[in-house]
């Protein structure tokens, strides 16, 4: 029975970190704003990872140090090795944003030469 109550507590709180995320986006209006990307793991946004959101921007964009971006990260789990260009900037709202490498031979970010190696929690 605890585990059911554990999973149930788990899954309610999914769905509250949705409602907030659909609530953000909607009152700032912020997918329509150039040079911002949202990201959520847990659905509501047009990215659900932030290597999702990069290769976006490296395929649509026109990307440079004079033309930034940036990418705000919603709370969440993120399992994914990101390698963050020069011209984006990573931004967390809300509590409970955890970046855990997919792969765990290679650094979790790697910022132009700039390397992190451990899990990454974005505090806002």
């Amino acid at each position: 029975m605890g585990l059911t109550n554990e999973a149930s507590k788990i899954n309610n709180l999914c769905g509250k970190i949705q409602n907030v995320n659909k609530k953000l986006t909607s009152i700032l209006n912020i997918n329509d704003i150039p040079n911002i990307l949202v990201v959520s793991a847990n659905g509501g946004t047009p990215y659900s990872t932030i290597t999702d959101a990069i290769n976006h921007i490296k395929k649509n964009e026109t990307p440079s140090d004079l033309n930034r971006f940036v990418i705000y990260v919603a709370p969440g789990v993120y399992r994914e090795n990101i390698s963050l260009p020069s011209y984006v900037d990573l931004i967390g709202f809300g509590d409970g944003s955890v970046i855990t490498p997919e792969d765990t031979s290679i650094p979790v970010i790697t910022i132009d030469s700039f390397t992190i190696v451990e899990d990454v929690r974005i505090i806002v």
